[in-house]
């Protein structure tokens, strides 16, 4: 059973996050790679992981603010 929605209504996508910068000794880790696409709402989100040595890091707190989708169906 397939819907048509008459009416959608929302309020522009709001995402925020800051870019992570890793600096270490000779390591550089730049983070860039964000893709919202909006039919319906799709993020991808590819949780960034460097290593080196013993060290790892990874970038997890990505915010995003999506006030709510409104869909009406008659």
């Amino acid at each position: 059973m397939s819907y048509k929605p008459s009416t959608v209504s929302y309020k522009p996508l709001t995402v925020t996050y800051k870019p992570l910068t890793v600096s270490y000794k000779l390591l550089t880790v730049s983070y860039k790679p964000l893709t919202v696409s909006y039919k319906p709402l799709t993020v991808s989100y590819k949780p960034l992981t460097a290593r080196y040595k013993q060290l790892t890091v990874s970038y997890k707190p990505l915010t995003v603010s999506y006030k709510p989708l409104t869909v009406r169906y008659k």
